[in-house]
């Protein structure tokens, strides 16, 4: 595909030659080119990510924009924010905002100097959208799909959300914890400023405007006001964008229309000129070193590496949560591999196929958390960590990713333990539902036993505010669970399958929030408190009294990675 040259670097390609999708790195900030196979237009996109849930839900569906964009010529880059997933962190007070402002111009630079495009288009939804919509000034047009007018409104409903719920976190005057989200007073402030009413489009430029009722008919008109050149259409499928990751569906009605209008907005082809390959995109920082790589079917990740001599053979391997990308809520796959990469441990996280960034069947672009078989996935981050060198491996994983680690454990001698955090299935049946953390299914039955007795809870009741036959339904699966696994043959072998890890010296923790429906997944297997998995040799059980579900909440995921550090050793 390309040439070294005698200098030993890589040579100049043409576009049509380079991989379709290739990893970038960019002044700290990571992500993905993806480069048309065939004809170049004269345009590309960057596309900016939203934040928090929005993000997590966005990332398939945007990446398959991404290839469609790609498919019909133009090039188009998507990256990680400025101190989010990926990308290189920001001082715990740092005003993120401007940050990402400017990151834009960055980026926009960086794809006209890798892909020869003269014009750049921005793309986003929702948060996403509002930032391209900030930095429209670097660009000659716009697609904004279902942008947030009103930061203000934003904070304020994050701000509600942090308060209520299974996964409520910390808000207040200081800054706010919420979503996987952790944003500094300093951001707060400068995101609640925000309103797209108050900036100007230069005329002449071309919008896309994607809205959900008419919610952006005022912004529509300040476009026009401006002289922009506006195309409106409405947004087929925006509820079920925004369901959990596990389940959504990507907007395929709206995709065509963007693929459509930029046909027509930007229609410019370019002959095929000679633009260089970036440098292995490696991201260095202190004791550490982050290479994206490509393994297996497609598979794609990054590989955490110590710096100096710290290497001592081990290296953990990190799960999708659920239908998350592979960095996990709030990051917590890429804090805990740069804190192992510290003290001489490497760390693969990568995704699934068919969930994050790696493609999955071609008729089937989302794979099910449980039911599709991990097995070849995780044999090929096996092969790929013990080629170069790293033979004392484990897997980590939260929720669905904790169900992955340890059948991996359990089937696979070459790895040494597992770390399964708030597993909410231990056995997987066809028809179990994937609704976890929703107030039918998100807590503990001593939970739901406990506010029985609380005249709240009655109140509520009467008021509807409580699903009662959710609620229900639930705590009767799970009695029927426990009274039927003393003759089911799949609790059997789970069992038999823990005892064999046990007897081979392996290891692995169960760690369950003491509110979290995944501790009465662990008893119905293994008896009240999990006597009966911790008490074989190298298994251990932890019940922490204030972990949520997914790991939202900063405070839940400083103490799992405290846990995890402590556990390896």
């Amino acid at each position: 595909m390309s040439e070294v040259s005698a200098s030993g670097r890589l040579a100049s390609v043409s576009v049509a030659d380079i991989d379709a999708m290739q990893p970038i790195a960019v002044d700290g900030l990571t992500g993905w080119l993806h480069a048309p196979n065939g004809e170049v237009r004269d345009s590309g996109v960057v596309i900016c990510s939203p934040l928090g849930r929005d993000a997590r839900c966005a990332h398939l569906p945007m990446r398959l924009l991404a290839e469609q964009l790609a498919a019909a010529g133009y090039p188009v880059l998507r990256y990680d924010h400025a101190g989010l997933d990926e990308s290189l962190g920001l001082a715990a007070n740092a005003d993120a905002w401007p940050i990402w402002t400017a990151d834009i111009e960055r980026m926009a630079a960086h794809l006209r100097a890798r892909a020869g495009v003269r014009r750049i288009v921005l793309a986003g939804v929702r948060l996403g959208a509002s930032l391209a919509a900030v930095g429209v000034e670097v660009a000659d047009g716009l697609i904004l799909l279902g942008p947030v007018l009103n930061g203000r409104s934003w904070v304020r409903k994050l701000r509600f959300s942090a308060t209520t719920g299974v996964n409520a976190g910390e808000a207040d005057a200081q800054g706010l914890d919420a979503d996987g989200l952790h944003l500094s007073a300093a951001t707060v402030a400068s995101l609640s400023a925000v309103d797209l009413l108050q900036i100007g489009t230069p005329p002449g430029a071309k919008v896309l405007l994607v809205s959900q009722g008419r919610i952006n008919a005022p912004y529509a008109a300040r476009l026009e006001q401006d002289g922009a050149t506006l195309t409106q259409t409405d947004f087929p499928g925006y509820d079920d964008l925004f369901l959990d990751a596990h389940s959504n569906h990507p907007p395929v009605e709206v995709f065509d229309r963007v693929v459509a209008w930029m046909a027509r907005s930007f229609p410019d082809m370019r002959r095929q000129a000679a633009v260089p390959l970036a440098d292995d995109p490696v991201t260095q920082a202190p004791g550490r070193a982050e290479r994206p790589v490509c393994f297996g079917a497609g598979l794609r990740g990054v590989l955490s590496l110590p710096n100096g001599p710290k290497r001592d053979g081990r290296a953990v391997l990190f799960c999708n949560t659920g239908g998350d990308p592979r960095a996990g809520i709030g990051g917590f796959a890429v804090q805990a591999g740069r804190q192992l990469a510290l003290r001489g441990v490497a760390s693969l996280r990568f995704d699934f196929a068919g969930i994050g960034d790696s493609p999955g069947a071609p008729d089937e672009p989302r794979s099910h958390v449980y039911e599709t078989s991990r097995e070849a996935d995780m044999d090929a981050a096996v092969a790929l960590l013990q080629g170069k060198g790293f033979d004392r491996l484990c897997v980590v994983g939260v929720c669905s990713g904790g169900y992955h680690a340890l059948h991996a454990a359990l089937r696979d001698p070459r790895i040494e333990g597992a770390f399964a955090v708030n597993p909410a299935k231990l056995i997987w049946r066809p028809g179990d539902s994937l609704a976890i953390g929703r107030r039918d299914d998100g807590h503990a039955s001593r939970v739901y036993m406990g506010k029985a007795r609380s005249l709240k809870t009655w109140m509520r009741l009467l008021r509807g505010g409580v699903d009662l036959k959710a609620v229900g339904r639930t705590l009767a699966v799970r009695l029927a669970a426990k009274l039927a696994q003393r003759r089911d043959p799949q609790a059997a072998a789970l069992r038999a399958g823990v005892a064999r890890l046990s007897a081979r010296g392996g290891r692995a923790c169960l760690l369950v929030g003491l509110d979290d429906g995944s501790l009465d997944e662990v008893e119905t297997y293994f008896g009240p408190e999990g006597r009966g998995f911790a008490g074989q040799p190298g298994l251990s059980m932890l019940i922490e009294p204030s972990l949520d579900h997914g790991l939202t909440r900063s405070a839940s995921r400083a103490t799992v990675l405290a846990a995890l550090l402590n556990w390896l050793g």
